[in-house]
């Protein structure tokens, strides 16, 4: 997965669902439709693609604090849906706008899910690696 190239989709998606110009989430304008697109874009990044708010800065051009912002605002707005539905409803839908257009090898499962099998994979790969190296031992024993 080329990150560069996930950003670019999921900026376009954000911006086509907000219907503000494409190219205004990277812009410093702050209406306030700029604005719910870029955050949606940034907690998408943080939630789903697991990124630091000081990664996202190299792909959102804002101060990294401003992520920790948006960070600490999508929960509350997502703990209760009234507080500011309007962002609920772009998160929701650009969320599953990127990931019905990404198809992985792993489904579009969360993100913990994914590090939760890959970690269930490494133990496994261990335990294959130490069963070789016993059954290498035993061989040149035979031998």
């Amino acid at each position: 997965m080329d990150l560069n190239n996930e950003v670019k989709k999921l900026k376009f998606i954000a911006e086509i669902e907000s219907n503000i110009p494409i190219g205004s989430i990277d812009g410093g304008r702050r209406l306030p439709e700029h604005c719910l697109a870029r955050q949606v874009v940034a907690c998408v990044l943080m939630y789903d693609l697991g990124m630091t708010p000081a990664k996202v800065t190299e792909f959102i051009k804002r101060h990294r604090t401003s992520f920790y912002y948006y960070y600490k605002e999508h929960e509350t707005f997502m703990a209760n849906e009234n507080i500011y539905p309007k962002y609920n409803r772009l998160f929701n839908l650009v969320r599953y706008n990127y990931w019905s257009q990404t198809q992985t090898p792993f489904g579009n499962k969360p993100l913990a899910e994914k590090r939760i099998e890959l970690d269930d994979i490494r133990k496994k790969k261990a335990r294959l690696s130490s069963m070789e190296t016993l059954l290498e031992q035993e061989i040149e024993q035979l031998t």
